[in-house]
């Protein structure tokens, strides 16, 4: 390491004496200037950085960084940027920058969680350089010494997105260098100040020893963003952070994608942003312990592997919440040890204790599973013949009284479940958006719960939990169950649609066509449309190609953007039927554009068959189309044996069109099948009238009678 030449060191004692010396003469020194001749001299950023190298490497998965650390401007950017939409990030090992001119659809909501106060202690430089990136060469010279960092963070809240995934090629703007984006930023407050190696000071005692007065080596090293007293006014139910409590403490961030998989392949909509105990990607050579990055060697207890037994109970004993909740989770499910609920619970507990809000709701769900098991062996005690009982979930339990043949009585878990329930509202309270939408979405745990069950999906919503969101949106859309406020209901929807929760996405555009709110909005339409398309959702592809088919105000006709969202929509593998036969009929019509002996013309008649069919075989609509066409049109069809020209073949194709579309209640194919089958079109009416019970008044069996069928003799009871 290099040494602070010794010639400045003599000239900073001699300041020193003789600013003592002035202190004492009538002249005086200036206000604070005693306490900024104590500084020592600065040290270059080469020489304070200049310990064990840390290994740089760019991180390309999910991280969540402080960022109590940044120039207060960059965070007053970042609260002005979650305003305006989803906030993308270039983070690298060497950089992080909010990208402003790069924008993304999406918005965030805030949700108060359970009051959380940290007071962490970074005792040396490279855990500085780890935890801090932005201040570590100001703080370079001072850890020196050996003193140490205390900050204090008061987390009450998050801002939240629902967008789980997002995909570069819909980012829009200067996106240059574009790594992340911003799924949640927790807030509060915090305290930055230079302490006592080994003596980690409360939270008030950190905030007291910000807000005073320094000298220049301790305002290097003190710095604050909101007021204590504010933050402990905050309940996890609140709408908004208390005022001077607001501040930006810690980032979770997504990475971006190079292609986004539709929900209906991949439900990501609920994914939880992991509201507590969210790891920083620490550097090659740090372990995450203790809410920070530090050096494996001296960490106190670390968070163990999932499959670590012996290193899980070491690490929970030395208060790990991580720790205690991977154990629980081994004792849980049997991995490695036996199945032991009772020993589940423990561990959870211990972790809930410590902040970890999925542990709240298994450590409850643990407790229900034990009462189960106790249950069922009960049960086989008193029916020594029926089978042994099974660990693990089981059914769910039953309240009903009952005894064993000893006399003892079968445990109830009436008291069990309540225990669940509890846990997933304290897991609510703490964050966990899924532990809210659990309870919310069954009436007998909302009146277990004492919570009101439109609060509970609000807040699930609020949390990033896509599927609560569309659920409470069509509530108030409709006024199912609360004021109608279709203004309040399409927000709501919007951000379902933006965790990629096409259904919700169609509805949203259905909203936006009825106009009942606000004015009919074609171009929010469209945008709704385009991305429960993109969701997987394929009536909303058949609807954007209406809508781009026909033109409306501020969506111009475009026939081509018609084609490619019918084409979208044909391949998908569900309710593909409307945009594939919207497809046929396309092509279909460009037939009559070409000539009939023309290359471009048996192209497009075997392209319209190939869509009529494909509508035929996920649903009846198109079916009687591609039986036309097919006729019009023999030695163009899909099989082999019609293409070589067998006439017989194309009519077996078409007789079979035919049947399936009238098995599927298509009229017209029914009516086609009669005229050209009528034993056939009998045989279907019979085997539908037969699935009613043969009703006479039932449509199908009608066309039967009417047919020549028969209906069976029904006999009246006596």
């Amino acid at each position: 390491m290099m040494r602070v030449p010794r010639m400045p060191l003599v000239r900073w004692r001699l300041a020193q004496l003789a600013c003592l010396a002035l202190a004492l003469s009538t002249l005086g020194c200036p206000a604070g200037a005693l306490g900024e001749a104590v500084a020592p001299p600065p040290i270059s950023a080469n020489n304070a950085l200049e310990e064990t190298p840390i290994h740089c490497a760019d991180i390309a998965g999910k991280v969540s960084p402080l960022i109590v650390d940044w120039p207060s401007k960059s965070r007053l950017d970042l609260e002005l940027g979650m305003k305006d939409g989803l906030v993308i990030v270039s983070y690298t090992c060497k950089r992080f920058e909010v990208l402003h001119d790069c924008h993304a659809t999406g918005r965030y909501a805030f949700a108060g969680v359970s009051r959380k106060e940290d007071v962490i202690q970074l005792t040396n430089q490279d855990e500085v350089r780890a935890n801090l990136p932005f201040q570590a060469i100001t703080v370079g010279a001072e850890m020196k010494r050996g003193s140490a960092i205390d900050l204090a963070l008061i987390r009450v809240g998050r801002h939240t997105t629902t967008v789980t995934q997002l995909a570069r090629s819909s980012l829009e703007g200067e996106c240059s260098g574009a790594t992340h984006f911003v799924r949640a930023a927790a807030v509060g407050a915090f305290a930055m100040r230079s302490g006592t190696l080994g003596k980690i000071g409360a939270a008030v005692e950190v905030f007291g020893a910000a807000v005073g007065s320094h000298s220049r080596a301790e305002r290097q090293l003190t710095k604050n963003d909101g007021a204590l007293s504010a933050c402990r006014t905050s309940s996890a139910l609140q709408k908004q952070p208390p005022d001077q409590c607001q501040a930006p403490l810690q980032l979770t961030l997504y990475p971006l994608s190079d292609h986004v998989i539709p929900a209906a392949d991949n439900q990501q909509g609920n994914q939880e942003p992991a509201a507590t105990n969210t790891h920083n990607s620490c550097p090659k050579g740090f372990v995450w312990a203790w809410d920070k990055c530090t050096r494996r060697e001296q960490a106190k207890s670390i968070s163990c592997r999932q499959d670590d037994v012996a290193g899980c109970s070491k690490h929970c004993a030395a208060g790990d919440a991580d720790s205690c909740f991977n154990l629980g989770r081994l004792y849980q499910r049997g991995i490695i040890v036996n199945q032991d609920y009772a020993r589940a619970r423990k561990h959870f507990a211990a972790a809930c204790k410590a902040g970890h809000a999925l542990a709240c709701k298994e450590a409850g769900a643990s407790a229900l599973q034990e009462c189960i098991v106790k249950r069922k062996i009960a049960k086989a005690a008193a029916n020594p013949t029926a089978p042994a009982p099974k660990s693990g979930n089981g059914s769910k339990p039953s309240t009903t009284p009952a005894s064993s043949a000893s006399g003892r009585p079968i445990p109830n878990c009436d008291a069990a479940l309540k225990a669940k329930v509890v846990g997933a509202v304290k897991a609510c309270d703490g964050g966990l958006a899924h532990a809210c939408w659990w309870v919310a979405t069954t009436p007998k745990l909302v009146a277990l719960s004492g919570r009101d069950e439109i609060a509970l999906h609000q807040r699930a919503c609020d949390l990033g939990h896509g599927s609560a969101c569309g659920f409470l949106g069509m509530r108030y859309v409709r006024g199912s169950g609360v004021k109608k406020d279709v203004a309040r209901g399409i927000g709501i929807l919007e951000r379902s649609c933006d965790a990629g929760k096409a259904l919700d996405c169609w509805w949203l555009a259905q909203v936006y066509e009825k106009g009942e709110a606000t004015p009919r909005n074609p171009r929010a339409r469209a945008s709704a449309l385009s991305r429960g398309c993109h969701g997987g959702y394929a009536n909303a592809c058949y609807e954007a190609g209406r809508l781009y088919d026909r033109g409306a105000l501020g969506v111009p006709a475009d026939t081509k953007a018609a084609t490619d969202w019918w084409k979208l929509g044909c391949a998908r593998p569900f309710d593909a039927a409307a945009s594939c036969a919207a497809l046929g009929v396309w092509y279909h019509a460009m037939t009559y554009k070409s000539p009939p002996d023309s290359q471009a013309h048996k192209r497009y008649t075997q392209l319209a068959l190939a869509a009529f069919t494909r509508a035929c075989s996920t649903g009846a609509k198109g079916c009687l189309d591609a039986v036309r066409l097919a006729d019009k049109q023999i030695g163009m069809t899909l099989n082999r044996a019609c293409d070589d020209g067998r006439t017989d073949a194309c009519k077996q194709l078409a007789h079979h069109m035919l049947v399936t579309g009238c098995n599927a209640h298509d009229k017209r194919a029914c009516r086609e099948l009669a005229v050209r089958d009528r034993d056939a079109a009998r045989k279907v009416h019979e085997r539908i009238c037969a699935s009613w019970g043969y009703p006479p008044e039932q449509e199908a069996c009608k066309q039967f009678v009417a047919l020549g069928g028969k209906l069976p003799q029904r006999t009246t009871p006596k």
